[in-house]
């Protein structure tokens, strides 16, 4: 089973959000795993996330935040930071993941560029990833265009917002990466009302 780092500063919002959809996505294909480049270990997810995230069905309150390791970089098969900054935190921990490191923004527009990877499980795919993304992404090295901002601490709004870009970048990943119906369960999870009650 492939394992799958998302990164980003607190470990708080963006990153656990998108690990809990991707697992969602792709249950018992892919093992998801978060970390923070400045995480305060063992905070919660801000309620205002927990809000996003239960809207979609999914429950936040058993996370904590953890700081990165070396030892969850060398463990994973792609690194997904959410913003360039921790791209560039990954790459300068563990020069050798940068080959397998793409910023969500990046992949998600790869994934919408290009037909999916080769392969017959999930694992298989993923272990394409690093070198289409080596030829298809290389103009965007180094740029924040794919940069999803940061909710911490900012207004519902601006939770909502980030909630839903992540939504649906992991939705285009996710589908993009799954084998056989796996693709229509990712489609319908991206399909799926915000119930705000």
């Amino acid at each position: 089973m492939a394992t799958v780092l998302m990164v980003c500063s607190g470990n708080l919002c963006r990153s656990p959000a998108a690990a809990l959809l991707l697992q969602t996505h792709l249950p018992d294909q892919v093992e998801v795993i978060s970390a923070g480049t400045a995480a305060n270990e063992g905070d919660a997810i801000p309620r205002q996330m927990r809000k996003e995230l239960r809207a979609n069905g999914l429950d936040g309150r058993a996370h904590r935040a953890r700081r990165i390791t070396r030892a969850m970089v060398d463990r994973a098969d792609l690194i997904i930071p959410m913003a360039q900054r921790q791209r560039q935190y990954v790459a300068l921990m563990t020069p050798d993941a940068s080959e397998r490191t793409f910023v969500l923004g990046h992949l998600a527009a790869l994934a919408q560029a290009v037909p999916p990877p080769p392969g017959e499980s999930v694992a298989e795919r993923i272990a394409r990833v690093p070198a289409m993304g080596a030829h298809h992404l290389q103009d965007m090295v180094g740029s924040r265009s794919g940069d999803i901002p940061d909710p911490y601490g900012g207004k519902a709004a601006e939770y909502q917002a980030s909630y839903r870009i992540i939504r649906d970048m992991v939705s285009t990943v996710a589908g993009w990466i799954s084998v056989g119906d796996t693709a229509g369960v990712a489609q319908q999870a991206h399909d799926a009302p915000l119930d705000r009650r």
